[in-house]
């Protein structure tokens, strides 16, 4: 026991951004566009509510603050379902992001804080093709889903996303 403690607590001081990962009732997943910035190496890509943690701060306080700030929509409409393993951005394998998975019976419509996001949607799981598009000569593999494109990280939670609901419940995405 004693042994898992101090694993944990490794683990802890080894994260440093979180995400929330939300479904609704209708099986449906948020999704956000981040705001185009100079400074965001992210900028104007797909992604999942979250952000850095800030001092003092758990995973999990991080990734429903980030929710909050980025969605304007108070964080008591989740429910905790269960987290997914941490993931590095390939351009920043120093960042280890904790994704975090809820559920929401309230479809609530987002409301972006616009400094920070351009776009915040619902898409079915049921809706995301599999796809890839080369850049620089490199193949990356993606979702498709309406007129967004999925890659990098947020593809990849995604997949382990749809990995775990089919084996808890069968479900196909």
């Amino acid at each position: 026991m004693r042994l898992f403690l101090f694993w944990l607590g490794w683990l802890i001081d080894q994260l440093n951004a979180a995400v929330a990962v939300v479904i609704s009732a209708q099986k449906e997943v948020l999704l956000i566009r981040r705001a185009e910035r100079e400074d965001d190496p992210w900028s104007g890509q797909v992604a999942f509510p979250g952000g850095r943690l800030k001092q003092g701060e758990t995973p999990l306080g991080c990734a429903l603050r980030e929710f909050e700030e980025e969605v304007g929509v108070p964080s008591s409409l989740l429910r905790f379902l269960f987290d997914l393993d941490v993931v590095s951005p390939s351009n920043q394998k120093e960042l280890k992001v904790k994704p975090f998975v809820f559920s929401s019976t309230v479809k609530f419509q987002p409301e972006p804080n616009r400094d920070e996001v351009a776009d915040a949607r619902w898409f079915p799981l049921d809706k995301f093709e599999k796809s890839s598009f080369t850049v620089n000569g490199r193949v990356l593999e993606a979702y498709l889903v309406d007129d967004w494109v999925v890659w990098g990280m947020s593809k990849r939670i995604l997949d382990t996303l749809f990995k775990t609901l089919k084996g808890l419940s069968g479900v196909q995405a």
